[in-house]
């Protein structure tokens, strides 16, 4: 049997976004504006955290099929794969915020301290879908017991859930934990979702695609002007295709973009003009070739104002000449670290992918 995760996803997703477009409005500004205003009036530490998740149950109930009990369910899977991340991190000494739910679009953890580096932002990613996971297959034995086809229909969720976000693409935890192995995977991960936003014309995954250039633009290979403007116009061939008018927002976001490293290019070229004249001035002003007028408004010690100087040319050296890019070393990992994780990652989505196809032998979603 050949199995089809994006329609395994939808399958299993179906019960859920009935009415959810009509509704997710309303909804996401209850849990984002209201709960954060009842947690200052109980001065709770995880008021939000637990107002999200009751209002995510009050909405899956309210506009889907799932009854209460799935609704339930269906959030508590996200609550495990959220919880691995959040005390993963605190034992890695990263601090973040308790789980906060959004409606129809998951659950999600604010990082509060980057971590030290990416082995330990790997780590962190990796314990999100491994709880998730053992919560899905926590699922089985009681569908076994009862017979009830719900906690089937929670095991099959729970891996789509996990495997969906072990797409080696960041924002996703799949791109956190390969950027610990090789960020070139992220292209891969990029292109896979690509496919799936444009197969089953998901504007969700869009965004996400949109987010992932962002992450691969700051921590990889900084994208040029053109790249954007090409991406923009991209975007609306797809709306004109799709006749969608919600594609356009992502044209607007990446021309927008492509503004900001238009203009950022152009000032990064100014400011380094700029350093190298500065750079020049000091070093003329060292060897005894130019006097600078400002130095004889300074009062103090002729001395005081050459270290100042001489401190200056060094900060201006290193701008100019970087040694190594700080992003560079934060990716840096041993080989045999490297193995590890990905071995895990790969081990983890082999399993997820074979239980999922063999949850749908069971016909389940039928």
């Amino acid at each position: 049997m050949k199995i089809d995760l994006q329609s395994e996803a939808r399958s299993a997703f179906s019960a859920i976004g009935a009415r959810a477009a009509g509704h997710l409005a309303v909804v996401g500004a209850l849990v984002l504006g209201g709960g954060k205003y009842v947690a200052a009036v109980f001065k709770f530490k995880g008021a939000v955290s637990i107002i999200s998740m009751l209002v995510s149950i009050l909405a899956y109930w309210w506009t889907s099929k799932l009854g209460l009990s799935g609704a339930i369910l269906f959030v508590v899977l996200l609550l495990a794969h959220e919880m691995g991340h959040y005390w993963t991190a605190r034992k890695l000494g990263i601090e973040t915020s308790l789980p906060m739910f959004v409606p129809f679009l998951g659950a999600l953890i604010s990082i509060r301290s980057k971590p030290e580096d990416a082995e330990k932002e790997a780590c962190m990613a990796l314990a999100g879908p491994v709880l998730g996971a053992l919560a899905a297959y926590a699922c089985l034995p009681v569908y076994f017991w009862t017979g009830d086809k719900l906690w089937l229909w929670g095991a099959s969720v729970g891996f789509v859930v996990n495997l969906f976000n072990l797409l080696p693409v960041s924002p996703l935890d799949g791109g956190r934990i390969v950027g610990a192995v090789w960020r070139g995977f992220w292209l891969v991960g990029l292109a896979v979702l690509l496919w799936l936003a444009l197969r089953g014309q998901d504007v969700f995954l869009l965004l996400i695609f949109l987010a992932a250039l962002s992450e691969i633009n700051e921590n990889w290979y900084e994208f040029k002007p053109e790249f954007w403007l090409s991406c923009a116009l991209g975007t609306v061939a797809i709306a004109v295709w799709w006749g969608s008018f919600l594609v356009l927002v992502l044209t607007t976001l990446l021309f927008l973009s492509y503004l900001t490293c238009k203009r950022a290019r152009q000032n990064a070229e100014s400011e380094r003009v700029y350093k190298e004249w500065l750079l020049e001035q000091a070093e003329g002003y060292l060897e005894g070739r130019v006097d600078f007028e400002s130095s004889s408004e300074y009062r103090g010690p002729k001395e005081e104002f050459r270290k100042k100087v001489e401190t200056a040319r060094e900060r201006l050296l290193e701008d100019l000449n970087p040694v190594e890019n700080e992003v560079d070393l934060y990716y840096q990992v041993s080989s045999a670290k490297r193995f590890l994780i990905g071995s895990v990652y790969l081990g983890l989505a082999g399993v997820l992918a074979l239980s999922l196809f063999w949850v749908s032998s069971l016909n389940v979603f039928h």
